[in-house]
């Protein structure tokens, strides 16, 4: 209720030039879905090509149908790593769409949620119809720079792994969630001379390091990137935003132009973090507005960024949806999919 009156409060202060985006012909168009603490997002290409980058929850159907229609391929299936929040809605992508290919850590799956996504894309690949390509498998191999062409979109990837290494368990201290998160598989998707880079949970730092300290797979990335770029107009922010990711060295690597964190309310993550908002405002210049959040006008407390804070909101799903569009040639455009919701003076 209280966001409600927030928002009618805020209708006649929209900036002029917010509007609600839509896939284009020849265009690249990306949703980011408010699914909550958890991360989907859905890219449409040239062509009537399609790539999932996670799937985070069953609730993010309603979004992936309106923009996939019914009894279309999806050319790619990104499974980032294997926690529940990235991966719970692959069975019923599986179930209502042919996925032509998959690209996965391969992780032994250790959670219910886990194993019925393995259970539901091995299906597909028993059958035939899927490609796996998995970071786990002998037989295929799968090298960062590596890219698919999908109706001249290109889609790289940019790091990936099956486990963690052991120097960096050691080095690094890793627990078994940072293990887990620390092998996420990062692709950058280019389209007339603008990009986004999607990052799953990976990590860059531990928790409550210096601003200047840059670890495990941010650090791989940062040393590969005069080989495989990762500078991107548009990053789809590592693990929801918490702490013990986007190094600061890696971010200005990146140098975006706009950030977008997949967060929820759940006061136990506070997530996106305020330090970690912070070290892209401080640290590349970034304004507040260029940063968005799925999690719009949540309010967890101190740690949690205050930027758009709504006191003592809990921030439901489905009504902080990221769009990004990239047209034919090369504009750039990010907007919330409904302005009117996510509007600060």
């Amino acid at each position: 209720m209280r966001k409600t009156i927030f928002i009618l409060l805020l209708v006649l202060l929209v900036p002029q030039g917010s509007y609600a985006l839509e896939p284009l012909p020849d265009s690249v168009f990306v949703r980011v879905i408010d699914i909550g603490q958890a991360l989907c997002a859905v890219v449409v290409m040239p062509d009537n090509r399609y790539m999932i980058y996670d799937a985070g929850s069953p609730s993010a159907m309603k979004q992936i149908r309106s923009l996939i229609p019914e009894y279309s391929e999806i050319d790619l299936l990104v499974i980032s790593h294997n926690d529940a929040d990235h991966l719970r809605g692959v069975a019923q992508i599986c179930s209502e769409y042919r996925v032509k290919r998959v690209l996965r850590t391969g992780r032994t799956p250790e959670t219910v949620a886990a194993r019925r996504a393995d259970d539901a894309l091995n299906a597909q690949i028993e059958s035939g119809d899927c490609i796996d390509f998995n970071f786990s498998r002998n037989d295929i191999e799968i090298l960062p720079g590596s890219t698919w062409n999908f109706g001249g979109a290109f889609v790289t990837i940019i790091f990936g792994l099956a486990n963690a290494p052991d120097e960096w368990i050691d080095a690094y201290n890793l627990n078994v969630s940072e293990q887990n998160n620390i092998v996420s598989i990062c692709v950058r998707v280019q389209y007339a001379g603008k990009s986004i880079l999607f990052t799953g949970d990976t990590v860059g730092r531990k928790i409550g390091d210096e601003s200047d300290v840059c670890i495990g797979a941010e650090r791989a990335m940062v040393d590969w990137s005069h080989v495989i770029n990762i500078e991107s107009d548009v990053l789809i922010g590592q693990h929801h935003g918490a702490d013990n990711a986007s190094s600061l060295e890696f971010i200005r690597e990146v140098n975006p132009q706009y950030v977008v964190f997949s967060a929820g309310h759940n006061s136990s993550y506070r997530h996106p973090r305020a330090s970690t908002a912070m070290r892209f405002i401080d640290g590349l210049q970034l304004a507040p507005e260029q940063i968005f959040r799925t999690d719009f006008g949540d309010d967890e407390g101190e740690d949690e960024w205050d930027y758009g804070r709504i006191p003592g909101h809990r921030d439901p799903r489905d009504d902080d949806h990221v769009d990004i569009l990239i047209t034919s040639d090369g504009r750039l455009f990010v907007e919330y999919e409904n302005p009117l919701n996510n509007s600060v003076n």
